[in-house]
């Protein structure tokens, strides 16, 4: 699972820094309709928005979580009526496989490169 974890978070950062052309391939295998021009705004937006590379994910690496953020999440979601605020939320996640850093060197790298 930790493999699995940090292999997706090195492929984001691949794909959001580093050349996005096998990942876009790969896209347009199960999308075929999809065309360069959205590929390239949709990525823009996920970098503009900091949908990867933002928050937490600074100084813990891609895939940040934590426990504050997973108690804001549920309070949202409790004030909302999706979850009952009985729930034991600290049952439903665990930390073990995230911030460990993972992607922060390769980003680094690649931005160097630009």
């Amino acid at each position: 699972m930790q493999r699995f974890v940090d292999a997706t978070a090195i492929g984001w950062v691949n794909y959001m820094y580093g050349d996005p052309d096998a990942a876009n391939a790969a896209i347009r295998k199960d999308n075929p309709d999809i065309s360069d021009d959205q590929l390239a705004y949709s990525r823009a937006k996920m970098t503009e928005y900091g949908i990867v590379f933002s928050g937490d994910a600074a100084t813990l690496g891609v895939n940040a979580m934590t426990d504050a953020r997973w108690r804001s999440f549920f309070r949202f979601a409790t004030d909302a009526g999706l979850y009952d605020p009985a729930l034991p939320l600290e049952r439903g996640y665990t930390l073990r496989f995230v911030n460990k850093g993972v992607g922060l060197d390769r980003r680094q790298e690649l931005l160097g490169k630009r």
